[in-house]
Formats: structure tokens, sequence, C-alpha cells
């Protein structure tokens, strides 16, 4: 008998917090978004920028897009995340960088990480992808986020509800 394979449409690589919190509502949104792979790490985006992880998070990145190519990353933080609390703590490698109780320091901070990206795509597979940073909110009490905004790589910054 001969093996069936079914085409995966990927449009999207997004890496995130490994929050349990947010892993539905983020599969959904890809979903929404026409298909991706949702890669999730402790700390999202900042392991990015974070010597320790970055090797990985920017692996699964490149990995990615080894299996199928993707037109577009979005690279998530989410306010109160522990990890990235952490990192920012006095005697962490992020202290005075980022407030990670702030969306707008979370979104200066996530700027940071789209060059390291950029740059691990265009050595490993020689491509440009547009790739964006978003900041989320959980909502207390339910399993959901909330979605400030998006940066495009133009960097202009989208609400929530211009970009529908």
């Amino acid at each position: 008998m001969k093996a069936l394979l079914i085409p995966h449409r990927v449009r999207v690589v997004a890496l995130g917090c490994i929050d349990d919190r947010l892993v539905s509502s983020q599969a959904r949104h890809l979903h929404r978004l026409g298909g991706g792979f949702l890669s999730a790490m402790a700390g999202g985006a900042a392991a990015i920028l974070t010597e320790r992880d970055q090797e990985s998070a920017l692996g699964q990145i490149t990995d990615a897009y080894g299996v199928t190519p993707y037109l577009k990353v979005i690279l998530r933080l989410h306010l109160g995340c522990g990890k990235l609390a952490g990192l920012c703590a006095e005697d962490g490698e992020l202290h005075g960088q980022v407030d990670p109780t702030s969306s707008y320091d979370l979104y200066r901070f996530g700027d940071r990480a789209i060059e390291p990206v950029r740059a691990a795509l265009r050595k490993a597979h020689n491509v440009e992808v547009p790739i964006e940073v978003e900041v989320y909110d959980i909502v207390p009490g339910r399993r959901r986020f909330w979605l400030f905004g998006r940066r495009l790589p133009t960097d202009r910054f989208v609400s929530r509800w211009e970009a529908k």
C-alpha cells in the first residue's frame, strides 16, 4: 500500500512562549492566518536575545523554513512572562533593559530580535522574510490572549483593530 502524503501549507512561523494559557489561542490565530508552525520556548522572542537560548530559538525558525518555505515570521512576547521577568531581575542578563509589564518596552525589546532572525535566515537559506513583533496580554481568569497589536516590517505600529 502506498503512503498518502498530505501537503501542509505553511504561511507563518511563530516563536512564542510556552505559557499554556496562550497555546490554544495562538494555534487558532495561526489557523486564521492560513496555517503555520508554532514554536514555543520559555520567554518567546526573548529567547533570541539571551546567549543561552539564542542558537536554539534561531534554529527552530531556520529549520522550519527548511521543512517548508513560509511567508512571514512572527515573534511573540506577552506581558507578565515569568521567564522575561527573571531575565530582567536585578541579577538577570537583561536587567534595566526592559520592563516586562510595559507593552511599549516589549515592542522595543522585540524589535531588537528582528535583526538576528533576519541574519540567521540569510545565512541558512539566503532569503528575506517579513518579520513582525506581536505583544499579548493574558485576560485574567480566562484562557485567552489579548493582542495589543503588531509592528509591520515597515516599523509602523498597527493596532489590533486596524489589522483586521
